[in-house]
C-alpha cells in the first residue's frame, strides 16, 4: 500500500514540476484606429499577442475572420521603443498563406520609414530605428490576411526582461503601428496598438505580475506533502 501511494506522489510531483516548468510568459497589445479613411475598422480581427522569448519577445500578428471585415492585409510593423528595450528584430515565422497568397516579409528597406499618419496619435507614433518590418511586394498579397499570421523576434537590450516588456507596454512607453490595406477590397488604415491585457499584466491591466502562479502549483504542494506523509509513516514503523 504504501509503495502505490509512493508511486502515485512521485508521479504527482513530476507532472506538477513539468506543468510549473512548462508556464510562459505572455501578453496581449490592445489595437485602436487612428485613421478614419473607409467606414471599416479591422480592430476586432487583429490580434498581437506578445511572448517572452529569454533573450527576446516574440511579437505574433494574427488576422482572424469576424463580421467586420471579409478581407485585408497587415503588410506594414513598426515599433515605438522610447525604453530602448530592443536592439534588433527578424521574423520568427509565418503562416503558409491561403487562397493561394504567401505571407512573405522583409525587415529592411522598409517603406514608408514610419507609421503612415502616426502623427495623428496621441501621444505621436515615431517608429524606433531599424524596428520596422513590410509585406514583400505586391504587399497586399504578402501581408497578414484573415487566418494567416507572422511572428518577429525582436531580441532585447543587455539587462532587459519580459518584466520591463509588461512595464512598458503599460505605462506607453513600447507601442506598435499597423498599416493595414484593403479593407474589404477598399482603402488603406493605420493602427496604433499597445498597453496589455493578460494574467501577465495583472489586475485587469492595473499591476504587473510577470511570472503568474502557475495552475499546477497547489497539485506540486499536494504531492510533497503526501511525500512527507509517506516519510512519517516508514519512521513510525
Amino acid at each position: 500500500m504504501i509503495g502505490s501511494i509512493r508511486g502515485i506522489a512521485f508521479a504527482a510531483t513530476a507532472a506538477a514540476c513539468f506543468m510549473v516548468g512548462g508556464a510562459a510568459n505572455a501578453a496581449q497589445m490592445t489595437l485602436t484606429k487612428i485613421t478614419n479613411n473607409t467606414n471599416f475598422s479591422a480592430v476586432s480581427q487583429i490580434v498581437i499577442d506578445v511572448i517572452d522569448n529569454t533573450t527576446s519577445a516574440l511579437f505574433k500578428i494574427s488576422g482572424i475572420s469576424g463580421s467586420a471585415l471579409t478581407s485585408f492585409a497587415i503588410s506594414e510593423a513598426y515599433w515605438d521603443d522610447n525604453g530602448g528595450l530592443f536592439n534588433a528584430i527578424s521574423i520568427n515565422s509565418s503562416s503558409n498563406g491561403l487562397n493561394n497568397s504567401v505571407v512573405s516579409w522583409k525587415t529592411t528597406g522598409v517603406t514608408p520609414p514610419n507609421l503612415p499618419s502616426g502623427n495623428t496619435a496621441n501621444p505621436t507614433f515615431d517608429g524606433t530605428g531599424g524596428l520596422k518590418a513590410a509585406a514583400n511586394n505586391p504587399s497586399a498579397a504578402n501581408g497578414v490576411g484573415i487566418n494567416e499570421f507572422v511572428q518577429f523576434k525582436l531580441t532585447y537590450t543587455n539587462g532587459t526582461s519580459f518584466a520591463d516588456v509588461i512595464s512598458d507596454l503599460k505605462d506607453g512607453s513600447l507601442r506598435l503601428g499597423l498599416h493595414v490595406q484593403s479593407h474589404n477590397g477598399g482603402e488603406s488604415e493605420s493602427y496604433v496598438a499597445g498597453g496589455c491585457k493578460g494574467d501577465d499584466c495583472g489586475d485587469g491591466g492595473s499591476g504587473i505580475d510577470p511570472v503568474p502562479v502557475p495552475a499546477s502549483l497547489p497539485l506540486l504542494i499536494g504531492a510533497l506533502g503526501l511525500t512527507g506523509y509517506i516519510a512519517r509513516r516508514r519512521k513510525a514503523a
